[in-house]
């Protein structure tokens, strides 16, 4: 399995929601902003976030093959397809693209966040699949 820290103490409400197969991210209830990636203090104002379930839907913004992967551990996985995603809630993710023809793959696509379980099986990681109509 591929390996990610995800140990760190403020990620508990991400990881809780991950097990169950749901995206949570990072939300300031003083700006009403959703925030990518997880910080301490708002991006906006002197807060610290909460966490909130989001939908999981987005768009891909852009994408790319990786046909030679970074590290020895994820280059049997290879090609791969990694893709910005931009959220419904205003955030974009850097994640991959599973279960799809690559022929599906394209900017502006409609996707969706799914689980898969790397290193921790405890702790699956958000990857997108194009939504289906």
């Amino acid at each position: 399995m591929k390996r990610l820290g995800l140990a760190s103490a403020p990620l508990e409400p991400y990881r809780q929601a991950a097990a169950r197969g749901v995206l949570a991210l990072p939300y300031c209830e003083r700006c009403a902003a959703w925030q990518w990636p997880p910080r301490a203090v708002c991006s906006r104002c002197p807060e610290p976030p909460g966490w909130r379930l989001a939908s999981g839907n987005g768009r891909i913004a852009t994408w790319s093959v990786v046909a030679r992967a970074p590290r020895a551990e994820l280059q049997r996985d290879a090609p791969y397809i990694v893709a910005f995603i931009d959220l419904d809630e205003g955030v974009r993710m850097f994640s991959r693209i599973t279960a799809t023809d690559r022929s599906e793959v394209r900017a502006g696509a409609r996707v969706r966040c799914v689980f898969e379980a790397w290193s921790d099986p405890a702790v699956p990681l958000p990857v997108f699949v194009i939504a289906e109509g």
